[in-house]
């Protein structure tokens, strides 16, 4: 065998061997999740769908049916799931008269030291309310220009990552810290005068679920969050990073046993985790809203040294 077959032959071995593995990661995603790990491949849907239809492009050229069936199928299993997220659906538009929300969140990254890129984002988004977490009492202490945009204000900064800050435009009705997960983390309830309008906002920020322990406290925050929608009689909006993407069972439960809504459905795939690994980005910042919201628009915004991107939404009720 000359040189020149040898190389072909071993590239389109590990073609195939890589179509296979892409295959039983697709496949590991659909199994019942009981353990950390086996959840991992549930969040990269959107990249094994993408990497699906380049191997149906790479096996048609080399002209290897079966491979091409099989890659076929990893598009197939991947876009079932992710269909919700990526279908266009029409958009509800509530009159230009009735009230309106407009809300800014992001993951600071505590570490992150790009104090004033944020400030100008969120003053040029002209928003009404903000939710900021991983904020420690240096960040606290960098977003005093805030203040006159956002009078009213609950801060529980920490050093450990879990730090929270909520500012809105609006009066502050109630609020309360909760403490929350098998860490007791914290997360701010905060019910708003919206113009008359009473709304509650949950900021949350469970455990990333990166061991069994982590995985156990994630899901018992989500029923936390869950037992508290339950309690309350305004509208609801759910925001945070919730260390999972929609496809999670945990994250099921709680949008399914609350009748939520993520302001991202129908509004195509918008990842914002991590942004110094864009191609295995994948959306982990949330934003959930109870039926009596309509969601106007919602994007993701710009780049501020963080790991995550933040998010703007617009709300009409």
């Amino acid at each position: 065998m000359n040189t020149n077959n040898f190389t072909r032959l071993s590239l389109r071995g590990l073609l195939q061997a890589a179509c296979v593995m892409l295959l039983l990661c697709s496949l590991m995603g659909w199994l019942p999740v009981t353990h950390w790990f086996l959840e991992l491949f549930v969040h990269f849907r959107v990249q094994y769908f993408v990497l699906g239809l380049l191997f149906v492009v790479l096996f048609l050229w080399l002209k290897n049916n079966t491979f091409v069936w099989l890659a076929l199928t990893i598009c197939l299993l991947n876009v079932m799931v992710i269909f919700d997220a990526l279908k266009l659906i029409p958009h509800e538009y509530v009159d230009p008269d009735n009230q309106r929300l407009k809300l800014f969140h992001a993951n600071v990254l505590t570490s992150n030291d790009q104090y004033q890129r944020l400030v100008d984002q969120v003053l040029s988004a002209e928003v009404d309310v903000v939710v900021l977490q991983e904020v420690n009492q240096r960040w606290l202490n960098k977003l005093q220009a805030l203040e006159k945009r956002f009078p009213h204000r609950i801060a529980v900064p920490r050093s450990d990552n879990f730090g929270m800050l909520l500012l809105s435009r609006y009066p502050i009705n109630r609020q309360h810290i909760h403490q929350w997960s098998l860490f007791e983390l914290p997360n701010i309830e905060a019910e708003l005068d919206a113009e008359g309008s009473a709304v509650t906002v949950l900021a949350v920020h469970p455990p990333p679920p990166v061991s069994e322990r982590f995985f156990k406290a994630r899901n018992e925050h989500f029923n936390q969050v869950s037992l508290r929608i339950k309690q309350l009689n305004t509208p609801v909006i759910v925001v945070g990073d919730l260390n999972t993407t929609r496809w999670s069972a945990g994250y099921r439960a709680m949008v399914a046993e609350n009748g939520l809504m993520n302001v991202a459905d129908g509004r195509g795939f918008q990842p914002t985790w991590p942004t110094r690994l864009w191609p295995l980005m994948i959306p982990i910042d949330h934003c959930l809203v109870t039926e009596e919201l309509v969601v106007q628009d919602v994007n993701t915004g710009e780049a501020f040294g963080s790991d995550h991107l933040p998010l703007l939404v617009e709300l009409g009720f």
